[in-house]
């Protein structure tokens, strides 16, 4: 079941086209019933993800999971020189 978020209450930090790594913030989603406020970021991959303000401004959210397919997809084929 995916996260119910309301509006209600704007964002105490607009971080709106802020870069985090790969991430840019691109909408406000809202907050969950803990009060923690949602953004949906666009990857420069083409993908998404859901992220919080906190992890934006951190720097913790780096990436729609496109860095963990590209790594796990080299390693499990055994494609790169370091596996051959």
């Amino acid at each position: 079941m995916p996260p119910q978020f309301t509006k209600r209450t704007p964002p105490k930090k607009n971080v709106l086209g802020l870069r985090s790594g790969l991430l840019v913030a691109t909408e406000y989603l809202g907050r969950d019933q803990k009060g923690s406020a949602f953004w949906l970021c666009a990857c420069d991959c083409g993908g998404s993800r859901i992220a919080r303000t906190d992890e934006l401004t951190s720097g913790r959210a780096k990436a729609c999971g496109c860095t963990n397919r590209t790594h796990g997809e080299s390693w499990a084929t055994g494609n790169t020189a370091e596996y051959r």
